[in-house]
């Protein structure tokens, strides 16, 4: 057989888990504990927002490579591209609201109108038909207009180049 067996599986993998209370300790004076009631707040916030930058940065990557993908070359001919591109818009689309922990509602509204743009759109789609594969792109120009308007968008390099 192609596949390993069950307990083969089994043995692969091993699946932990803990649960942990955060508390701050009730003989600390309260000043004290507030200060540090905050700084846990804000830290929590913080990695929130981190999260949430991670997911539009990832999201701002697909669409940019869905719109260089769908340009024409100089020439004016569709450029190439491959099953891949369909297939990763389709994966961030379909597991976006697993992932969406921060309950980004902006980036949410801009997932919704890829998803829209997505709908009965395949990669032959693309190749065969030119007026399909203008409107995904202007939908998907759109998109990028709106999320490069978002905070956390914005990568930032440090390169020579």
């Amino acid at each position: 057989s192609d596949y390993p067996s069950s307990d083969q599986v089994k043995k692969a993998f091993r699946f932990t888990w803990s649960y942990v209370a955060v508390q701050i300790p009730a003989s600390l004076p309260s000043s004290i504990a507030d200060r540090e009631e905050q700084k846990f707040a804000e830290s929590q916030r913080l990695q929130l927002e981190e999260c949430r930058d991670a997911l539009r940065r990832a999201f701002s990557g697909i669409v940019k490579r869905t719109i260089d993908a769908l340009e024409s070359d100089k020439n004016g001919k569709p450029t190439r591209f491959k099953y891949t591109l369909v297939e990763s818009i389709n994966d961030f689309l379909s597991y976006f609201d697993r992932r969406n922990l921060a309950r980004d509602s902006e980036l949410q509204t801009l997932v919704q109108v890829a998803r829209k743009a997505m709908l009965g759109v395949d990669t032959a789609i693309l190749k065969e038909d030119r007026n399909a594969r203008d409107q995904v792109a202007a939908q998907f120009s759109t998109i990028k207009a709106e999320l490069e308007a978002l905070p956390g968008t914005r990568q930032i390099s440090f390169d020579d180049d």
